[in-house]
C-alpha cells in the first residue's frame, strides 16, 4: 500500500475532504487484471489519479503460496484529508 501511497500525483484541493473508493485485483503474479471507481469522489480529475496510482504501482508482488485463490480482489479508499502531509 506504500507503494500506491508514493505513486498519488494528487492536484485536486478542496476545502473539504474527497474520498474515493477503488477495486482492484490482481493474480497470483502480481499483475493487475481490474481496476474501477466504486465510489467516486465527485471530482474526475481526484479519481483518476486514484486509478492513475494504482495502475503506476502495478506489477505488485505475487500472492503467498498459502493464498489458495487464484484472483484477489482489494477496495482501498482514498482521501485528500490522509495526502496532505
Amino acid at each position: 500500500f506504500s507503494k500506491i501511497q508514493s505513486n498519488m500525483r494528487n492536484t485536486v484541493s478542496s476545502d473539504s475532504p474527497l474520498i474515493c473508493k477503488v477495486y482492484f485485483e490482481v493474480i497470483q503474479s502480481g499483475k493487475l487484471i481490474t481496476v474501477k471507481v466504486v465510489e467516486s469522489s465527485g471530482i474526475d480529475q481526484f479519481d483518476d489519479a486514484c486509478v492513475s496510482a494504482i495502475e503506476r504501482s502495478a506489477p505488485f508482488p505475487p500472492l503467498p503460496r498459502k493464498f489458495s485463490e487464484e484472483i484477489i480482489g482489494i477496495s482501498l479508499p482514498f482521501s485528500t484529508a490522509s495526502l496532505q502531509n
